[in-house]
């Protein structure tokens, strides 16, 4: 029992000193190709390619490669700290995950878009703080409605 505990620890110490990597990194300013190498050596890092999450990693590869042409034809030599390059990434997996993204079987991340249907059991909405919902009702102190 011991050495899967030892086991375990050393994962968590690993996966750990990986985050702090990531954080001295974002922290940093690179070019665009250098970000999308980093990215795709997080990717590989971070993931173990099994047949389960093989479709999605292959469609964040491809993403990324796609970005890195459009920045090689555009010739784009300054360098960048992370919130440009997080948003120049959106809008590149917005267009890539548009096509076939929703309920596939697994866990869905969606935005809440007004009218939408969701054929679900369970929906679980995150970012809701306890406190201001469901919203309490005020009472008002007039009211132009006869009481009943």
């Amino acid at each position: 029992a011991e050495d899967s505990e030892l086991e375990i620890l050393g994962n968590f110490l690993s996966f750990y000193r990986l985050l702090q990597d990531i954080r001295r990194n974002i922290q940093s300013v690179k070019t665009l190709p250098a970000w999308i190498q980093y990215f795709l050596e997080l990717l590989d890092q971070l993931f173990n390619y099994s047949p389960e999450i093989h479709r999605e990693a292959t469609k964040i590869r491809s993403a990324l490669k796609d970005f890195y042409e459009v920045i090689a034809e555009e010739n784009i030599l300054d360098e960048f700290g992370i919130d440009p390059v997080l948003d120049m990434l959106q809008s590149c997996f917005d267009v890539t995950y548009g096509e076939n993204c929703f309920l596939r079987g697994k866990i869905t991340f969606c935005s809440m878009v007004p009218m939408r249907t969701i054929p679900c059991k369970f929906i679980g909405v995150m970012g809701l703080s306890e406190q201001s919902f469901p919203r309490r009702e005020s009472e008002m102190t007039f009211s132009f409605l006869p009481d009943e």
